[in-house]
C-alpha cells in the first residue's frame, strides 16, 4: 500500500511539473494566454473583501483562517479560506506553481458532498477562495459529539457511501478533465 502510494504521488508530481515547465511556461509568453486572460477579467463576476458580510471564525490552519460569511447583494452564506500568500509561498517554494494548480483544481470540482468553489479572488497579502457552507458542520464534530460512543452501521454505511461517492468523482472527474483541459489548453490555443 505504501509503495503504491508513493508511486502515484511522483507520478502525479512528474505530471504536473511537465505540464507547469514543459507547457504552462512557454503558453504564459503567447498571445493566446493574454487573450485568455483578458476574456476572464472582461467575463467572470469580480468580487472582493467588502462584498462579504463576516460572522464567526470557523476554523483556523497552517495557512490562514476560514470565517462563516454572507455575499451582501446575494445573502447566501459561505465559507471563506482566507491564506496568507507569504505562508503559501514559503511552504510550495520548490512548487509554487502548485498553489494555481490547486486553486483550478478546486474550481473544477462540482459535487454535492465536496466544498465547491463559488468565488476566488486575491488582496496583495491574501488568496481568498468562498466555498459552500457545510451547515451541520464536518464528521470530526460529529464524532466528538459521540462522547466515545459507536454510530449504527446504517449512519457509518451512509457516511462511507458520501466519502466514496466524492473520492470517485474525484478520481474519474477532476484529474481527468484537468490534465485534458491543461493539455488542450496549452497545445491547442
Amino acid at each position: 500500500k505504501g509503495y503504491l502510494e508513493q508511486a502515484c504521488k511522483l507520478m502525479m508530481k512528474s505530471c504536473f511539473e511537465h505540464l507547469y515547465e514543459e507547457m504552462y511556461v512557454s503558453f504564459k509568453a503567447t498571445e493566446s494566454y493574454t487573450r485568455m486572460l483578458e476574456g476572464f477579467n472582461s467575463n467572470f463576476n469580480k468580487v472582493a473583501i467588502k462584498d462579504f458580510e463576516y460572522f464567526r471564525t470557523l476554523g483556523e490552519g497552517g495557512f490562514g483562517v476560514v470565517l462563516h460569511c454572507a455575499k451582501k447583494s446575494t445573502g447566501v452564506n459561505y465559507a471563506m479560506k482566507i491564506q496568507s500568500k507569504a505562508l503559501l509561498y514559503a511552504h510550495h517554494r520548490r512548487n509554487p506553481h502548485n498553489v494555481v494548480i490547486e486553486m483550478l483544481a478546486m474550481a473544477e470540482c462540482k459535487h454535492p458532498y465536496l466544498s465547491n468553489v463559488a468565488y476566488a479572488f486575491q488582496t496583495p497579502y491574501f488568496v481568498i477562495t468562498a466555498t459552500n457552507l457545510s451547515e451541520c458542520g464536518d464528521l470530526k464534530k460529529c464524532m466528538n459529539r459521540t462522547m466515545g460512543a459507536c454510530f449504527p452501521i446504517e449512519r457509518v454505511q451512509f457516511y462511507a457511501a458520501e466519502i466514496t461517492s466524492a473520492l470517485c468523482y474525484l478520481v474519474r472527474f477532476v484529474l481527468f478533465r484537468c490534465m485534458t483541459l491543461c493539455y488542450y489548453t496549452l497545445y491547442y490555443l
